[in-house]
């Protein structure tokens, strides 16, 4: 009698031993108990536990010092070598490591079971009884009717609530991120998003709350700058003495925060290098700014950005316990009141902020001052307006001096008035509509985005209201948007100076083929070209 294939699963007892075998898994001793080598099926996988546990009583344990003790100590080490190097790359959920022990052991009595059983059954003659044998079978049926093979990170609502919480797994308070979490950090280019997260990161490697978001410690950050070099870096990071730390906090905050060298690097070498590091360093947080010049694919396409986020990405956090924070450029929302378009905004595929644990909006009001909004698990930030009830936006304003701007909370009098100031800024539709020529022979009838823009400046209005004011006009039928040969390039023509275009070219069109049915020789290639004017 053999042992049913579904009794022995191969994948389970290599993420069991994986690890036992990583010497950057964080909290081993406390997370990884000593593996039952009699609980595997396989007999390269008894060798492996076996030998895990004796290297332990006097050492971490790692790959190469669990394959020597083989080498040392049994006749299986060539096959036992090959197993170790695919065990190696596993990636383990310490969260389910306990279930996963659960389960092999689990299977390992069954299979005693089926033992028994066939001992049982080689032994059996004429004097044995009929019931003895009906009871170790009604105890082996039972016992394969409540096994279910069970897939990766599946556990039942009872095992969930009986779950310990880790309270180390927090990395900003009311569980805001944990680790392998992410937060996206979200706003159009200029407003000075590397700036906002620099001064945030060291912040949090003091252990101390930046714009009502508070670390639950203070936290080993590694940072990736893919837009700014070491001078830009050097400015953003010059405020420190600015920002009210102690001396002793200047110097954890100089310790914690690490800058990594990888503005070359993307797609697969940005994840192979973020290994790297994360498995020397031992950081709580990684910040990535910005997202596209390390993911190294098509922002649109749902399944490259699955397989970055959630095959690659996650699987590091999870390994080596920290969280991440990206970057991401992005349009801003037509109007303040679209929370949840915010959250999505033009990011082309929905996936970046569905894999988002949170996510953060940086808003431009005007003159330096700026609405940071929690669009996504927002509440958790436990954020207090003036008059005492739960928000999830908060005022920002830069403020310069000795060279560089530091970020500050603006207060709601300040956000009001930037918001008035804009406002008395901003165009009405039938003004913005003047600045657009009104006849084909000025600038062929039309202006490009970057046109529309300066004609804002020169006018005296706010140019980041530009696009608010065209999308009005466009919903009014005032204006047409037409493609321009630059990628994603736009320009915009009046909507009656678009049609009288469109008809005088039709007409022209039909006018020079009657002449040419009326008898006048024209080749096909001709008569195709006039029929589509």
């Amino acid at each position: 009698m053999s042992t049913p294939a579904p009794l022995c699963n191969t994948e389970l007892e290599k993420r069991i031993l994986a690890p036992h075998l990583d010497e950057y898994v964080k909290d081993y001793e406390v997370r990884y108990p000593n593996p039952d080598p009699t609980s595997f099926f396989h007999k390269e996988h008894q060798e492996i536990a076996r030998a895990i546990i004796s290297v332990r009583e006097s050492s971490r344990p790692s790959a190469d010092l669990v394959d020597s003790w083989i080498e040392r100590n049994t006749r299986a080490r060539i096959s036992t070598s090959r197993q170790i190097h695919e065990i190696c790359i596993k990636q383990t959920t310490p969260d389910l490591y306990q279930s996963d022990i659960a389960e092999l052991q689990n299977l390992a009595a069954i299979r005693d079971g089926y033992d028994s059983l066939n001992e049982t059954l080689t032994a059996t003659d004429n004097r044995t009884k009929a019931s003895t044998l009906a009871e170790q079978l009604n105890e082996i049926a039972e016992r394969v009717q409540s096994y279910e093979p069970r897939g990766r990170g599946y556990r039942t609502l009872g095992e969930l609530l009986e779950r310990t919480r880790n309270p180390e797994d927090e990395l900003f308070l009311h569980r805001y991120i944990c680790r392998g979490g992410g937060l996206l950090l979200i706003g159009t280019t200029g407003q000075g998003k590397s700036s906002l997260i620099n001064q945030g990161a060291q912040f949090w490697a003091a252990g101390n709350d930046f714009m009502g978001i508070r670390p639950a410690k203070p936290l080993k950050i590694l940072i990736f700058n893919g837009e700014n070099d070491d001078d830009d870096t050097q400015d953003f990071c010059e405020g420190i003495s600015q920002f009210g730390f102690t001396e002793q906090q200047q110097g954890v905050v100089k310790g914690n925060v690490h800058y990594a060298e990888a503005r070359s690097v993307s797609g697969d070498g940005f994840v192979a290098e973020l290994k790297r590091l994360l498995a020397q360093g031992r950081y709580d947080l990684v910040i990535v700014d910005p997202a596209f010049s390390f993911f190294g694919g098509a922002a649109a396409d749902q399944a490259e950005v699955t397989g970055f986020l959630r095959n690659k990405i996650n699987p590091l956090l999870d390994k080596f316990r920290c969280g991440i924070v990206i970057v991401a450029h992005t349009a801003k929302p037509k109007t303040d009141s679209q929370t949840t378009d915010a959250a999505y905004m033009a990011f082309g595929s929905v996936e970046w902020a569905n894999w988002a644990r949170a996510i953060l909006n940086l808003e431009r009001i005007g003159d330096g001052v700026f609405k940071l909004r929690a669009s996504k698990r927002g509440g958790r930030l436990n954020w207090i307006d003036v008059s005492g009830n739960y928000t999830l936006e908060r005022g920002l304003k830069w403020s310069r001096g000795k060279g560089q701007f530091i970020w500050e909370e603006a207060g709601d009098g300040e956000v009001q008035k930037a918001i008035e100031k804009r406002q008395k800024r901003m165009p009405s539709w039938q003004e913005a509509l003047g600045i657009f020529p009104q006849s084909l022979g000025d600038r062929d009838g039309r202006l490009t985005t970057k046109e529309v823009k300066q004609a804002f400046t020169r006018t005296g209005w706010d140019k980041d209201t530009y696009k608010e004011v065209v999308d009005d006009l466009l919903e009014r039928g005032e204006l047409i948007g037409l493609r321009t040969g630059r990628s994603n390039g736009m320009a915009y023509m009046r909507a009656s100076l678009h049609e009288n275009q469109t008809s005088t070219s039709n007409t022209a069109s039909a006018i020079k083929l009657s002449s040419a049915c009326a008898g006048q020789p024209e080749t096909t290639s001709r008569l195709t070209e006039l029929s589509l004017g």
